[in-house]
This record gives structure tokens, sequence and C-alpha cells, in this order.
């Protein structure tokens, strides 16, 4: 059919088509990424989810559907212990390191915006870092992170982020600005 206006509401279900993520596609199955219809209905439900924000959200799909990196994109989200796992993403190989592959830009206010993203990590390419939560402290206690090298033309990788804002890839959360949260 065409287009059709959503009406706004308090509860959002959905589930993408399962052929793209199914396991009977063996090694032919894909990711989000991917352009099927599995992925790209997926990231259009969290662009609506971003736009409308109902309070609560479902979604249901096949076990083998790379549920923890859906998670990541609507929860904004990256637990960085998890940052290299493949998340059930056929075709990925061995991932490539997020330390150097997960690069951001510093706008003119000193945000990070993410500019290039390794297919393990569940981020959209321009969203706002909001900042970290240390690996053992309630998760809504949320450290801002801003960088002094304002409107800097430079990438900074996910390594040197860390380091200059003492984040423990190992145990710390990142979080992403998000105008609707959900867990």
């Amino acid at each position: 059919g065409r287009p059709q206006a959503v009406p706004d509401g308090n509860l959002f279900i959905a589930g993408t088509s399962c052929k793209d993520f199914s396991m009977l596609k063996g090694t032919a199955r894909k990711d989000i990424e991917d352009k099927g219809t599995s992925g790209e209905t997926f990231l259009s439900a969290v662009e609506f989810l971003e736009q409308k924000q109902p309070p609560v959200a479902i979604f249901e799909n096949v076990t083998g559907a790379p549920w923890i990196k859906m998670q990541e994109y609507l929860t904004g989200r990256l637990n960085l212990k998890d940052r290299n796992d493949t998340k059930n993403i056929t075709g990925a190989g061995k991932a490539k390191s997020a330390d150097d592959s997960v690069k951001f830009s510093i706008d003119e206010n000193g945000r990070y915006v993410v500019e290039e993203v390794p297919r393990q990590v569940g981020m959209r390419a321009g969203s706002l870092v909001e900042g970290f939560v240390k690996g053992d402290s309630n998760p809504n206690n949320v450290r801002p992170l801003v960088s002094a090298k304002k409107g800097s033309k430079d990438l900074v990788t996910l390594k040197q982020l860390a380091k200059e804002h003492g984040i423990n890839l190992n145990a710390d959360i990142l979080v992403m600005e998000k105008n609707a949260r959900y867990c």
C-alpha cells in the first residue's frame, strides 16, 4: 500500500519480517543494516519510536535475530564489554575492533557525534553521546561527556574518548542521547 500516517498511542507493537534473520537461511541471513526487509522495518520502527515516543514498545522476532544489537539501537546504550562481540550477526566474521573503528567528531559545543560505526555495534551515525555509566553505578547515573576540543575537525576513536574521560572499556556503558528511552 501507500504510506499512511500512524496515529499517536500509548503502546507500540512491532514484529519485523523474520525471513532475513531466520536461522533457516544459514549464512544467507542478513543483518540490520544489510538493506533487507527485516532491517529496514526495524530501523523504521526505531525512527518512529524516536519521533512519537509511545510509553511502551514491544518487539517480536525469531530467536536468530540480532537481539543484543537491536537492544543497543532501542536503548541508546552500548555495554562496552560487549563492543566486539558479533551479536548473532551473520557474515560478520572477525569483528573489527570497536576501539579503533567507532569514531566521533566533536561539535561546536564539545559534544561527541557518532560518525563511523562497525558492523557489530548498534549505534546510529549522527547520534550524540550523552555520557557514560560506570559499570557498578546506578544505570541512571549518567556522567556527561564534553570535550575541551570544541569544533575539532579530527575524528576521535572510542579508545581515545575512553582514555580522555577515564572510561573503562571492559565495564562501563556508553549512553547516546535519545528522545525516548526504552529498556
